[in-house]
């Protein structure tokens, strides 16, 4: 992943501004504080078919890359799989620095 992305989600995550995991991320997309979702293609398919289904139900953005490196540098979560930016400002600038790439 690029380092301005890389960048930004950090700065996201400095802010308070994400929600990491399945359940967080989901509780966030219900009550419209989720602006994107970025979602590891090491996902299981269950957690995918969740999230897709979520937000596309409440017309919420997700990437799904290979995120999984970016999340143990940044938020020390070696698990983690799915994580949702709460800031239409970071949400903006990292949907335009990916399509970018």
């Amino acid at each position: 992943m690029n380092s301005k992305v890389r960048g930004m989600v950090g700065l996201s995550i400095r802010a308070g501004k994400v929600a990491y995991g399945t359940e967080l991320v989901k509780k966030a997309i219900r009550s419209n504080k989720a602006k994107l979702v970025l979602l590891t293609q090491s996902a299981s398919d269950r957690c995918q078919k969740d999230i897709r289904d979520t937000c596309s139900h409440y017309n919420v953005e997700i990437i799904f890359d290979d995120f999984s490196d970016m999340f143990y540098q940044l938020a020390s979560k070696d698990l983690m799989k799915v994580m949702s930016i709460n800031d239409e400002g970071f949400a903006r600038e990292i949907k335009r620095l990916i399509s970018q790439l």
